[in-house]
């Protein structure tokens, strides 16, 4: 009992301190330092900026522009948002490097080049573009939550969405190829893919540039974003594999010195792990598996 005790004052102590924090975050979007490396426009009445604020988005997602990216590498962030991972990677690369961040929904878009303005972020490329398997034009549902945007809205999605826009589809391949985006294979580090349920979509039209590529990716999970478009887990799985890379779990893991760093471990279609609703995977050429 004493044991619990103590738990549920720290538990409680711990919820005191983080809304304390979140006082000093107006209504108004205003500009704060976040995770000490770049300031953010945020406002406190959107949950994913109170997790911007707070450092408390995806840590496994943070280290692993850690362990992956170094200065002068290329970088792409696919489903930006506002620009949290993005911000990240361009500190990675630094001034030789580039990140090409795409951002189809305008709302996030304006923020991101905000945010990327106030940081003199001049090697961040932002793209307005969907991406998907080829060139075209899809309906976008706007949702009340930046970052919930999405051509498959889920059920959960569906009961924010706003209103709809159409929006421009190009494949990675086509764009590539066109030379609006200029990248060399070889410079290619990390590519992140969050894009609500057309995942499958933005990789199969960039596999030609995934085959000659070493990146490593980061590619969301959403079970219910994908089975509204008509996909699954396997899919994503399948797809990866089928142009030869190898797929894992992402773990946090500390190092012996206090750093810290991702573990992988191995994901295979049959080995009976049932998929959780939300997770992320890494994809990495066999070279890159785990250590």
């Amino acid at each position: 009992m004493r044991i619990a005790g103590v738990r549920s004052l720290r538990f409680l102590a711990s919820r005191l301190r983080t809304q304390a924090r979140l006082l000093g975050l107006p209504r108004r979007r205003s500009w704060r330092v976040v995770d000490g490396k770049f300031e953010m426009a945020l406002t406190r009445d959107d949950q994913m900026d109170r997790r911007f604020y707070l450092g408390t988005y995806d840590g496994n997602l943070v280290s692993a522009t850690a362990e992956f990216v170094r200065p002068g590498d290329t970088c792409i962030d696919i489903g930006a948002d506002v620009g949290y991972v993005t911000l990240h990677l361009a500190c990675r690369v630094g001034e030789r490097g580039v990140v090409y961040a795409f951002e189809p929904d305008p709302r996030a878009r304006a923020i991101l080049a905000d945010n990327c303005a106030r940081n003199k972020m001049g090697n961040v490329h932002i793209v307005p573009y969907a991406l998907g398997a080829e060139d075209g034009t899809a309906t976008l549902h706007l949702s009340s939550q930046l970052g919930w945007s999405s051509m498959f809205p889920n059920e959960l999605a569906s009961g924010t969405v706003v209103s709809e826009t159409k929006v421009p589809v190009r494949s990675l391949d086509g764009l590539v190829a066109a030379n609006e985006v200029r990248l060399t294979p070889d410079r290619l580090s990390f590519v992140k893919v969050d894009c609500e349920g057309a995942e499958p979509l933005v990789l199969a039209g960039m596999r030609g540039l995934l085959r000659r590529a070493n990146a490593t990716l980061w590619v969301e999970i959403n079970k219910a974003s994908l089975e509204a478009a008509s996909a699954s887990p396997e899919t994503v799985i399948e797809l990866l594999t089928g142009i030869g890379y190898s797929v894992f779990w992402p773990r946090y893991r500390v190092g012996h010195h206090g750093g810290s760093n991702i573990g992988l471990s191995p994901i295979t279609l049959d080995d009976g792990r049932s998929w959780p609703a939300h997770s992320n995977i890494v994809a990495a050429k066999p070279a890159c598996g785990p250590e």
